[in-house]
């Protein structure tokens, strides 16, 4: 959309360059003068300008996890073995209309590792089960899920838990508050002496971007905004941290 730019204007002393390359004398013709944008990036903070002009990444304005980083937590392998000293987890959100989605999660030693996803909306648990069943990890016995997992289907009589149990699944479900389950996910991307304990394969795309969209309302509040597109995930994420990361529970108040 910037406007080609005229050949009077000298390319290397222009605020533009290090994101133009020149691009503004060879291929634009839009509507944007190159005063207006030179004004802009003058008066806007660079990451208004990486999100909003450049379009590099999404805003963290209002973010849950602005401590997120692609380079130091979106990784191919785990910071430890994947061995026999590893627990491996499922962590579902229940969902029909909206997505299920299912997190395939190795803890050792503390350190967290989400290997894969399964989303997809619009399916019965029975489905989402064979789906679940045909991933090439084998049989992980633990489930976290949500305690409204336990309400029963109209139906079958039969609740989402009641089916994962009936699997030979061992399902936990604490109830607990959505903020402290932020906090634990929080502390794991980032801990206040600068550790990182959680990392994510960068298969897991709909968790990924989820963790980067997910924000709060812009009014003053604990929870964050459920848009019905990028919470499912995190809520499975959190279910996992309060069921599986039990002795490192704590309770925060945002102000």
């Amino acid at each position: 959309v910037l406007q080609k730019c005229e050949p009077a204007r000298e390319c290397p002393s222009c605020p533009l360059w290090d994101d133009c390359k020149g691009v503004a004398k060879a291929r634009c013709d839009g509507f944007f003068s190159i005063d207006d944008a030179i004004l802009m990036k003058h008066r806007v903070s660079s990451s208004t300008w990486q999100c909003e002009m450049l379009c590099l990444k999404p805003s963290q304005e209002n973010a849950v996890f602005p401590m997120l980083d692609l380079k130091r937590h979106v990784v191919e392998k785990p910071p430890f073995a994947i061995d026999e000293k590893c627990q491996w987890w499922l962590a579902i959100d229940f969902g029909f209309r909206a997505p299920l989605v299912c997190l395939w999660i190795i803890l050792r030693d503390r350190q967290v590792f989400v290997i894969d996803e399964h989303v997809k909306p619009q399916t019965t648990f029975e489905n989402h089960l064979k789906a679940i069943g045909q991933k090439p990890w084998g049989f992980v016995r633990n489930v976290a899920c949500d305690p409204a997992g336990a309400s029963q289907n109209d139906q079958t009589a039969k609740s989402n838990i009641d089916l994962l149990t009936a699997h030979e699944y061992r399902v936990v479900r604490r109830k607990s508050r959505i903020i402290d389950g932020l906090e634990l996910i929080r502390a794991a991307l980032q801990s206040a002496s600068g550790q990182s304990s959680l990392f994510i394969h960068p298969r897991c795309k709909h968790l990924i971007c989820s963790m980067q969209c997910y924000h709060y309302k812009a009014d003053i509040s604990e929870l964050p905004h459920k848009d019905g597109e990028h919470d499912h995930a995190v809520d499975a994420l959190r279910y996992f941290f309060v069921n599986a990361m039990i002795d490192t529970q704590i309770h925060i108040k945002r102000y």
